[in-house]
C-alpha cells in the first residue's frame, strides 16, 4: 500500500511485528509533492515510523511527538520539561 494524497485514514502494518499504525494525511503540497500525515501508534518501537514510512516509498524529513501516553506534550520547546497535572496521573 502507498500513501497518497487521496488516502483517507488507513491502517499501516510493519514487518517489525509490531501493532498496526494508524495513518491519517493532514496536508499536502502539490508543488513538493510532499505531504504531513498524523501517525497514531499503540506501541513504538525504536526507528518504527522510519521504517514504516520507508517500506512504503516515503522518507520521512521530521518526526514530532504530540502526545504519550495520554499526556499532551503541547508547546514544549526540544529538550524541556513540565510538571504533569493531578488529572494527568492514572
Amino acid at each position: 500500500m502507498r500513501l497518497s494524497r487521496q488516502c483517507f485514514s488507513k491502517t499501516v502494518y510493519s514487518s517489525d511485528r509490531t501493532a498496526p499504525a494508524i495513518c491519517e494525511p493532514i496536508s499536502w503540497d502539490h508543488l513538493s509533492n510532499s505531504g504531513v500525515y498524523l501517525i497514531s501508534l499503540r506501541e513504538g518501537r525504536n526507528r518504527q515510523i522510519r521504517r514504516m514510512m520507508d517500506e512504503l516509498g516515503h522518507e520521512v524529513l521530521s518526526i514530532t511527538r504530540i502526545e504519550f501516553g495520554g499526556i499532551k506534550v503541547k508547546n514544549l520547546i526540544a529538550g524541556k520539561w513540565r510538571k504533569i497535572s493531578n488529572t494527568e496521573v492514572v
